[in-house]
């Protein structure tokens, strides 16, 4: 079976209605396991309970009961895959990661087809892993590391010439993909001018990061950040409300130090972005 059931991929949208969603499955043999299982209604509950305290909201449910990861033709996981496409999911939280493919390669290949074209973070919740955080896309590129180097045959090629556009991009020390950080827009020039390639600074959300960088110094709670900035009419990164995670996205990001690190098929390639520096670094603040 092929490891894109789901059919065409669209395009990235978002619906006013958008907002995060619950995936749960219990393994065939329906019984408790050593690779993360736990009943659908524990999974349930500590999902819920992370979305709480997160201020994300009412999860929306998709499930699969008794069905096997390494099978990603499921009707729950079909049912997700449509509402991501449609631009209905904002957040899509799992128990575990095996919840949503037990095999490393579908895993790595769901999450690339699906997740990131329409900008979806996935958050394995009892595993710690946010993919809008570095060390969450960190470990995703080290599951992609450890992956069979030999993908779908409909995904190969395309996969191939993406990652070593990535690999000369981000050598040249241009923007080399991934989703623009909330406060930066492309520059979009067929000859991008000196250091300034492929991104500048947008002078009001710039403002908005600073606020929230200088917020937490004070000592405000995520949460509270969030709070304030939605009082203020403040529009988030995808143009809804702020939540604490999306607060902690923009404090981890570390494009507003001055650098960026990206790590193609296992080598990193760190960039000095001084022209797009906003926050002092830990150590110019010492």
């Amino acid at each position: 079976m092929s490891d894109d059931p789901f059919g065409i991929r669209s395009t990235p949208t978002r619906t006013e209605s958008a907002g995060p969603a619950g995936y749960l499955r219990s393994d065939a043999s329906g019984e408790a396991s050593s690779t993360g299982q736990a009943p659908l209604a524990t999974q349930r509950k500590v999902l819920q309970r992370f979305a709480d305290a997160e201020d994300l909201g009412d999860l929306r449910w998709f499930s699969d009961a008794k069905a096997s990861g390494s099978d990603v033709d499921r009707i729950g996981l079909r049912r997700l895959v449509t509402a991501i496409n449609r631009g209905e999911v904002t957040h899509l939280l799992v128990y575990r990661m095996n919840r949503l493919a037990a095999v490393r390669r579908r895993l790595v290949n769901l999450y690339d087809t699906y997740l990131v074209p329409q900008a979806v973070p996935l958050i394995s919740v009892t595993e710690h892993i946010d993919t809008d955080s570095p060390r969450g896309a960190a470990v995703m590129e080290m599951l992609r590391s450890f992956t069979d180097p030999a993908p779908p045959p409909t995904d190969h090629e395309a996969q191939r010439r993406s990652r070593e556009k990535q690999r000369e991009l981000a050598a040249s020390g241009a923007y080399a993909g991934g989703r623009i950080p909330y406060g930066y827009r492309r520059i979009e020039s067929a000859e991008p001018d000196g250091d300034g390639r492929f991104l500048r600074i947008h002078p009001e959300e710039a403002r908005v990061v600073r606020r929230i960088f200088d917020l937490r110094r004070e000592g405000a709670s995520l949460r509270r950040i969030a709070g304030a900035l939605n009082e203020d009419g403040i529009a988030s990164p995808k143009g809804g409300s702020w939540y604490a995670s999306t607060v902690r996205y923009v404090l981890s990001n570390e494009t507003y130090f001055g650098y960026r690190t990206y790590t193609v098929e296992g080598e990193t390639i760190t960039q000095d972005l001084p022209h797009l520096q906003m926050i002092a670094s830990p150590r110019e603040d010492s």
